[in-house]
């Protein structure tokens, strides 16, 4: 079985939020914060719009662990100040749900492992798992609204005087795996903001780098190496190109691990990201690990850079870096993730 990424832990002082569980298209929707969203609105009814944050779990978790995020965001949001107008925070949801072919959904170990492990199908199926999911979390997106009435019925007297809001503003992260879907859901413009953590914008060159490190058996920076000698951006590549660019020619790995059809899947779902993030004026918090093995920070700077906000030093005001960690979303980027809701809600 792949690495599971360690568990985030709830601190001792968190609040828990109501926990609801709707069913979209078949997909068990679990809807946290919906008694302090009607609180919220109650003493504030001048507020017309609520906030929905969607987080996406890691590959290999469950909605379980996304549960926990929950849980802090919302404790640390409602704990938040006013802002200096005195102007409340709007209501604050925050939605999870099983990815693809994981928790509750899962139908195939394999499929969540990687090439080191076995899986001669490792791009295929992540990367049908990050589109996948991205589309399910577009779905949730355009039909949460429809449900929002009922469950607000549901809790009686307290919500009395308590409509669904007139406007629903859509944030969404994830973790690892979630992360990568961030970045596929922010290129539709579905979302006003995305807060990727560990994730990658650049999916030809993280898998294509993995597939050097665990096929070709190179270390992570000849990889890179291979990869930055290209000269342009790997999803400009044609397959032939890329044959001879990166594999010196034809070679069984490269068909084996990383058939033609699949790149132009992937290059395209790379241009999309590098185009229309932009295009839909869409706010990006990175939040990345710099020494991470798997997806580390550096995966990232090449979007940052195309955006024009990257430094001669490889800094950006929209990439927090913590040192010293690894692969994991550790409570230092949790917090990170609430403060700069905090931020990107009062900034509406």
């Amino acid at each position: 079985m792949a690495t599971a990424i360690a568990e985030i832990a709830l601190k001792s002082d968190t609040s828990l939020a109501s926990h609801d569980v709707i069913q979209i298209a078949g997909i068990n929707t679990h809807v946290y914060g919906v008694d302090q969203a009607v609180k919220q609105a109650a003493a504030n009814p001048q507020t017309s719009h609520w906030i929905v944050l969607h987080l996406a779990h890691p590959r290999t978790r469950s909605y379980t662990y996304t549960e926990r995020m929950a849980h802090l965001v919302l404790d640390s949001y409602y704990k938040a100040p006013d802002s200096a107008d005195g102007t409340p925070l709007p209501p604050l949801l925050a939605v999870t749900f099983d990815l693809r072919n994981h928790g509750e959904r899962k139908v195939s170990e394999k499929a969540n492992e990687d090439w080191a492990r076995g899986n001669l199908m490792h791009a295929q199926d992540m990367f049908s798992g990050i589109i996948g999911t991205a589309q399910d979390v577009e779905l949730v997106i355009d039909m949460l609204p429809a449900y929002l009435d009922p469950l607000i019925l549901l809790r009686g007297k307290s919500a009395e005087g308590v409509t669904a809001p007139t406007k629903v503003v859509n944030i969404v992260s994830g973790v690892s795996q979630g992360g990568h879907i961030s970045w596929q859901v922010a290129a539709t413009g579905k979302a006003v903001a995305v807060v990727p953590i560990i994730g990658s914008p650049y999916l030809t060159f993280m898998l294509l780098q993995r597939l050097l490190v665990q096929v070709r058996k190179l270390e992570p920076t000849e990889a890179d190496a291979v990869l930055n000698a290209v000269g342009v951006p790997l999803y400009e590549l044609s397959y032939a190109d890329l044959q001879a660019k990166v594999f010196k020619g034809k070679s069984d790995h490269l068909e084996q691990y990383w058939p033609e059809a699949l790149h132009k899947l992937v290059a395209a779902a790379d241009n999309r990201v590098f185009t229309g993030i932009s295009q839909h004026k869409v706010s990006v918090r990175i939040i990345n690990s710099r020494e991470d093995p798997l997806v580390p920070a550096r995966f990232s700077l090449p979007w940052l850079k195309q955006q024009g906000v990257l430094t001669e030093e490889d800094t950006s005001p929209l990439l927090f870096q913590q040192d010293n960690v690894g692969h994991v979303c550790t409570p230092v980027m949790v917090d990170e993730l609430s403060e700069h809701l905090v931020r990107v809600v009062r900034s509406m």
